[in-house]
């Protein structure tokens, strides 16, 4: 075997390790990206998967934010960059309130849910009226 053929194997075996595969019934409507807005720490991806039994928030493995009392996830009509603290949940809807402040996590999504009717996803701390970050659909 040449350098050449044991180079190119060894990087096709390696790449594969790092696939990412998803269940055939699950339909990523964008990839994971980062939060287009922090007003606090807000660090890792997010994605809205559709799947057999509906639409998901998907937040990823490295998901990190500063711990609050009552942080909840929103889908929103308002750009991402319009949001304020006291008008975060103007024309929003409540998906869940956040299971954790780090770590993968996902929400299913209303059952009527189109990223027609919605412009953003947020992270909002509803008992002291602060927006802590989100991102445009």
């Amino acid at each position: 075997m040449t350098f050449k053929t044991f180079f190119a194997a060894a990087a096709i075996a390696v790449s594969s390790l790092f696939a990412v595969v998803l269940p055939a019934s699950a339909d990523t409507h964008n990839a994971a990206r980062a939060f287009d807005v922090a007003e606090k720490p807000l660090d890792g991806s997010w994605s809205i998967e559709t799947r057999e039994d509906g639409a998901y928030i998907v937040l990823s493995d490295d998901f990190r934010t500063s711990n609050a009392p009552d942080l909840k996830i929103f889908l929103s009509q308002q750009d991402v960059n319009d949001v304020r603290d006291n008008t975060a949940t103007n024309n929003a809807v409540l998906v869940s309130k956040l299971d954790s402040t780090s770590g993968a996590q996902e929400y299913k999504l209303p059952a009527d849910f189109s990223t027609d009717a919605y412009t953003s996803v947020l992270i909002h701390c509803e008992q002291f009226s602060v927006f802590w970050g989100g991102a445009n659909l």
